[in-house]
This record gives structure tokens, sequence and C-alpha cells, in this order.
């Protein structure tokens, strides 16, 4: 298995950690400079499956692969982890307090 950080572009088998702010607000978000990634979905969606993926904690590429891409690569900038999967496993993980304490712990040991 491999372990990066950082973000990779059209990596279906990569599943990636991402670490969202607990003020942030997707519906506040400018997506103006972000336009190019919409081949296949719009803004609506994309909000939507945002929401959907932190509400659940996770988010699998083929549950909504039309917007799974397009979010992934438009907040590249909360990716603080990827894990090489397999082919066509990708997948996002949202971190939740908890888990960022653990990590948090593990690090200072």
């Amino acid at each position: 298995m491999k372990v990066r950080n950082g973000f990779v572009s059209n990596s279906s088998s990569s599943s990636f950690i991402m670490l969202i702010p607990e003020n942030f607000n997707v519906d506040e978000f400018d997506f103006s400079p972000h336009q190019d990634k919409f081949d296949d979905t719009n803004e609506e969606n994309v909000k939507r499956t945002f929401k959907k993926m932190v509400d659940k904690g996770y988010l699998y590429a083929d549950e909504d692969w039309k917007s799974y891409y397009p979010l992934r690569e438009i907040f590249s900038e909360f990716v603080i982890g990827q894990v090489e999967t397999g082919p066509d496993e990708g997948a996002i993980q949202v971190l939740n307090k908890k888990e960022v304490e653990k990590i948090r712990k593990l690090l200072a040991i």
C-alpha cells in the first residue's frame, strides 16, 4: 500500500482523506474559478454531493462519479492524505474531531 500527501488528479485507484474546517460552508464557497471542472455536472450537484459526503463521513466514487471527480479536484486543499486502493475503488473519507485527536496523539508519540 502506498500513502501520499497531496493530490493526484485523474486517479480512480486512489482514496483521499479530507479534513474540512469546522466553519466551512459549501453554500458560501466561490465556485467561479472552478467552472472548467464541471464537465458532466454542475455547481448544485457538487454542493449536494459535498453535503452528503460530510453527513455520511465518506463518499465512494461509484456513488456519484459525475460529482465525485470535480468535488475531489475543487476541494483538493482539504486533502491531507491519499491511499492507493486498486482499480475503480476510489473514495473520500472525511475525518471527524475524534479521528483528528487520535492522529494528533499518535503523532505526539
